[in-house]
């Protein structure tokens, strides 16, 4: 690995052009351990590896002009990087006949990425199938169970 590379892997995903805002040594500090948590934490958590206490954050939050706008910049920038993976997850999980995948990935697969058709109710999802959705990708599974039992 090149040492651009590994300073790149432990520097925050950042994007110069969010705001104005210039954060300090601090907060970069917390944003790269909530990036580190994938967001997947409380601020109390999040901050618990910092030298920054939970209450800081808040603070910041109420204090410093232009710090909630370029921490949900950073978090938009931070997930939209993040998207080629959850559609190729997504994807992986929605092969319910070729891989036993999850029917729930399929629907979901399937109400999100049809661009020729996106549904206002279920009543549109269901008109377009000989069942509702549900009972297809339920009929599916069950066919995949059985190819997977013979």
């Amino acid at each position: 690995m090149s040492d651009m590379h590994a300073q790149n892997k432990t520097r925050p995903m950042t994007d110069t052009n969010a705001t104005e805002f210039q954060p300090s040594e601090s907060q970069l500090e917390v944003l790269k351990a909530f990036q580190a948590k994938g967001y997947d934490c409380s601020v109390e958590d999040g901050c618990s590896n910092t030298s920054t206490h939970r209450v800081t954050w808040y603070k910041w939050h109420d204090d410093c002009p232009g710090f909630s706008d370029w921490w949900a910049a950073k978090a938009i920038t931070y997930f939209a990087r993040k998207l080629p993976a959850i559609y190729a997850a997504l994807t992986k999980g929605a092969k319910v006949r070729l891989t036993g995948g999850d029917p729930t990935a399929a629907k979901l697969l399937l109400e999100r990425f049809d661009k020729g058709f996106v549904p206002r109710s279920a009543k549109d999802i269901n008109a377009h199938l000989t069942g509702s959705i549900d009972s297809v990708l339920k009929a599916e599974q069950e066919e995949h169970d059985g190819e997977k039992g013979d």
